[in-house]
């Protein structure tokens, strides 16, 4: 493989947390007028797959070049189903589902994939006072998680933590969490998009979900 920059199409998703944050914080040019949620800078995720706009390797998928290439655009020896890392930009102008991803255990015993998601934020931009929600209170019993979410009052189970431009946190699979509103994050994370959450509405749309359908998740 030739070694040379490789300019990537940006896959995007329009989730009803995102606003303009992206644009105007980043400078980013080119971007449809609409809500962005996300912008996937790197992808080999399924049906968010991104492709090479450059040079000889014009048209390839970033799965194409990892499969023929793995050496050279991963690492020596490495092999695996995929490229390893999925980057975003992240625009928080409404708050994130409170949601988790699978650990690798649990993706491959639960989701039949070959891996779960661990993920990093860095905090590009956060208004004054914001904060997220990261992890579980010492001591609670998934009984006492399972009410909580369902009559969503986050704060009686989960650990609120102070964000602050500048911030990196560490999110492993299988840890609930959300951050939002006012923030704008950069996140690294496994390849993969597996989740979970927990809100009584859909990250597409916002449109309601039944009481009946959340419980029995």
């Amino acid at each position: 493989m030739k070694a040379c920059p490789l300019w990537l199409s940006l896959p995007m998703a329009y989730h009803i947390f995102g606003g303009d944050l992206i644009k105007t914080q980043l400078g980013k040019q080119g971007l449809p007028d609409k809500r962005i949620a996300e912008t996937w800078e790197v992808s080999d995720v399924d049906g968010m797959n991104a492709t090479v706009k450059n040079g000889d390797l014009a048209g390839k998928t970033l799965r194409e070049l990892t499969e023929r290439y793995p050496d050279e655009l991963v690492a020596p020896g490495w092999r695996g189903p995929h490229f390893p890392l999925l980057t975003k930009f992240i625009d928080a102008s409404s708050m994130l589902p409170v949601h988790l991803h699978a650990n690798d255990d649990a993706a491959q015993r639960l989701e039949q994939q070959p891996n779960g998601k661990t993920e990093a934020w860095h905090i590009l931009w956060a208004a004054p006072d914001t904060s997220c929600l990261a992890g579980i209170k010492p001591g609670v019993n998934s009984e006492q998680i399972r009410k909580a979410l369902l009559a969503e009052k986050y704060d009686d189970v989960m650990q609120r933590k102070a964000v602050r431009t500048g911030d990196t946190f560490y999110i492993p699979g299988g840890m609930l969490h959300s951050f939002g509103p006012h923030t704008l994050i950069y996140e690294i994370e496994q390849t993969s998009d597996i989740q979970q959450h927990a809100m009584p509405w859909k990250m597409e749309d916002g449109s309601k979900i039944s009481s009946s359908e959340r419980e029995k998740i």
